[in-house]
């Protein structure tokens, strides 16, 4: 998988340039200080991977929306790549930044634990480990590019993911497999379809099926009431559209510490 993504970056880094360029590849030993760095990861040691190019360059307003999975400014592209590049790395334990200057180049910079090194992901917050999510999730949303979206994401995280386009399709497919030997451990649901069963309609449906399904709700819409207290209406937490690869991952992660 990382192989795969360094190829991307370099996939990338060609395209940034289409009148030609130089890109760099450097790979070093690295060591994060905790008391010295502002490296977001725990101190140790790290292997530490970039990938430079002398292309366009990113924008500042976009520099900073550049892993959300919903953002692009490619005409054909989908905002997957480097949402799922992210995720690959995150999940292995490390992290990526990024540095650019518009028509001077960009550099991606890969941190990844050494060998040996504790790859256990840690709660900065309050310096606790938070267990890794496992098991099958279920997307519900009327929008094909959120649904392939969430389950590439997922997917990249070893996470096994299936969607439905509506709350009628998700709570026929919940009740199959919850009557299996491999029932869904959690699923996010949009409140607004479009033709179909919302959030919190199909929310009721699947209670029937099985009164203690772990639900997570999901909007565009910060001001809808559900997503104000998702808790009082019988979700287990709240995802805003477009949300970020970190808060899909951290809620699920929740989800298996509660669990």
């Amino acid at each position: 998988e990382l192989i795969k993504e360094m190829q991307s970056g370099a996939i990338n880094a060609v395209q940034a340039m289409p009148g030609g360029g130089t890109i760099t590849v450097k790979a070093d030993n690295f060591t994060i200080d905790g008391n010295k760095s502002t490296i977001p990861l725990p101190e140790g040691r790290y292997i530490r991977l970039a990938v430079s190019d002398t292309g366009q360059g990113i924008a500042q307003p976009s520099l900073s929306r550049i892993f959300d999975p919903f953002y692009t400014t490619k005409k054909s592209g989908n905002g997957l790549g480097l949402a799922t590049s992210y995720s690959i790395i995150t999940r292995h334990g490390g992290t990526v930044e990024v540095e650019s200057i518009v028509d001077q180049g960009s550099t991606f910079t890969i941190y990844l634990p050494a060998a040996g090194a504790d790859e256990k992901k840690q709660n900065t917050d309050q310096g606790k480990v938070i267990p890794d999510f496992t098991g099958r999730v279920l997307i519900m949303d009327d929008e094909e590019f959120v649904r392939n979206t969430a389950r590439g994401i997922l997917k990249s995280r070893g996470i096994r993911a299936d969607s439905a386009s509506n709350g009628e399709k998700a709570a026929h497919m919940y009740r199959a497999a919850f009557n299996s030997e491999d029932p869904y451990r959690a699923v996010i649901l949009d409140l607004t379809v479009k033709g179909g069963a919302g959030g919190l309609e199909t929310l009721k449906m699947l209670r029937q099926i099985d009164p203690d399904v772990t639900a997570i709700a999901s909007s565009g819409y910060s001001a809808d009431p559900i997503m104000a207290d998702p808790g009082q209406y019988g979700f287990r937490g709240r995802l805003i559209k477009p949300y970020k690869v970190e808060e899909l991952n951290d809620i699920l992660s929740r989800t298996a510490e509660e669990s």
